[in-house]
């Protein structure tokens, strides 16, 4: 999966630059969540961070948005995006509402 730009963090999981450096190292701590855009259903996911190491998932097309420390974090934040998408009447193509890719 690819890494959306404006990359989001949950107030709990500390200082962003230092847990980006560990996820792009491939060394996500467990029980983070992320926060995913499916580009197959246009619908938000929520999965442990481990499973991203899992082949399937580095090779699925979709875009990690966020990262939160709890799964209640990360529906949260899920559900902000959803309601950021719904003012901006964008609701039928998340992916161009809430992405800007990160080629890394």
């Amino acid at each position: 999966m690819k890494t959306a730009k404006d990359l989001r963090f949950s107030d709990s999981a500390g200082k962003a630059e230092k847990l980006l450096k560990k996820l792009r190292k491939g060394k996500a701590p467990e029980g983070i969540f992320a926060v995913c855009l499916s580009s197959e259903q246009n619908r938000l996911e929520i999965l442990p961070s481990v499973l991203l190491k899992q082949p399937y998932y580095q090779e699925k097309p979709g875009v990690v948005l966020g990262y939160a420390l709890t799964k209640e974090e990360a529906e949260e934040m899920a559900a902000e995006m959803l309601t950021e998408a719904y003012r901006k009447d964008a609701l039928k193509d998340l992916s161009a509402c809430l992405t800007a890719e990160d080629p890394a």
